[in-house]
């Protein structure tokens, strides 16, 4: 009798330890579904980032450039210490861009080198440019191009106009007699304040703007048989030096090819810069290296040569020196 008693409730024991157990099993089941379920959930949100338009285009390097020059310009994070660290920022020397750098800049712009892990091996062209957008002098430059009021629509035209134009006269410049910064420095003072930079640059004493290789006297051929170029570099490459003309002194090439009559008039030369005295135009003095040319016309803002004797089939080089005026 006890034996069935003890046998009935080992039974019960087991019965109820087997229930509990397949709760308990139910419960783990259903728990782990819900974390695979919550796992797959969590990985399709990251595929969906992933695939985002957005984020795609935070991995392109060129985007990735950009955002490497804007944090170059980021303030150093200090950690919170005993005694304040100072870490001071260095402003990195753009003007160390020599310009062979600058004439290499292409389209699209050559990108920088990136791990997987998105860290910088090598950074690229928009990296140097988004990181010239932080300095002070560039976004004041930008920022005054802002106006109180919206530009009527004639008005964004010109700004486009005037643009376009000054591209269009810095191509044709760099074709012909490229210029130095020094060279441009002279020409914007000299149309902002009439003056040009003396030796030690913008703000220095001032000199004639008729000896600033920046404004060199263009000449004319005037007769069909007659070429005249500047003589040396660049117009004539095979010539040993650069020409240097200035409105005060300046070296010349006429090549005439056939007959050129005395008396002729051979090229018209036009100064950079009008001659002046106590703000007054002036007629300055010009004389010529080579017997066989006479200055005729001479007035302060052009003169003209012409042959004294015939000159045929001859090349003849020869140099002005101008003297006089402000």
């Amino acid at each position: 009798m006890q034996q069935n008693n003890l046998s009935g409730a080992l039974t019960g024991m087991l019965v109820a330890a087997a229930a509990n157990w397949a709760r308990y099993d139910d419960d783990t089941q259903r728990r782990l579904r819900n974390i695979r379920n919550d796992a797959e959930a969590a990985l399709d949100e990251i595929r969906i980032l992933q695939s985002r338009g957005d984020m795609i285009r935070l991995r392109i390097p060129i985007v990735q450039d950009f955002q490497v020059g804007l944090a170059l310009a980021s303030p150093a994070l200090i950690t919170p210490q005993v005694t304040p660290a100072v870490v001071p920022m260095v402003r990195p020397n753009l003007t160390n861009i020599t310009p062979s750098a600058i004439a290499d800049l292409q389209w699209p712009p050559v990108v920088g080198s990136y791990d997987p892990n998105g860290m910088t091996s090598q950074p690229g062209d928009m990296t140097v440019l988004s990181l010239a957008l932080s300095y002070e002098e560039v976004r004041a430059f930008i920022l005054g191009l802002t106006q109180p009021s919206p530009p009527q629509a004639t008005t964004k035209t010109q700004i486009y106009n005037a643009a376009s134009g000054l591209v269009q006269a810095l191509a044709y410049m760099g074709s012909s007699k490229p210029l130095t910064i020094a060279e441009y420095a002279t020409i914007w003072l000299m149309l902002f304040q009439g003056t040009a930079a003396g030796p030690g640059g913008p703000g220095s004493s001032t000199v004639d703007p008729h000896t600033s290789t920046a404004l060199p006297p263009v000449a004319t051929s005037l007769h069909a048989t007659a070429a005249i170029t500047p003589l040396g570099k660049p117009e004539i490459p095979a010539y040993p030096y650069e020409h240097q003309n200035t409105d005060r002194a300046s070296k010349w090439r006429i090549v005439v090819t056939g007959t050129l009559p005395a008396a002729a008039s051979i090229a018209s030369f036009k100064f950079g810069t009008i001659f002046t005295r106590n703000n007054k135009p002036f007629q300055p003095a010009v004389s010529v290296s080579d017997g066989r040319i006479k200055v005729t016309s001479l007035l302060p803002d052009k003169f003209t040569v012409e042959a004294s004797q015939q000159l045929q089939n001859e090349t003849v080089d020869l140099s002005f020196i101008v003297s006089g005026g402000d």
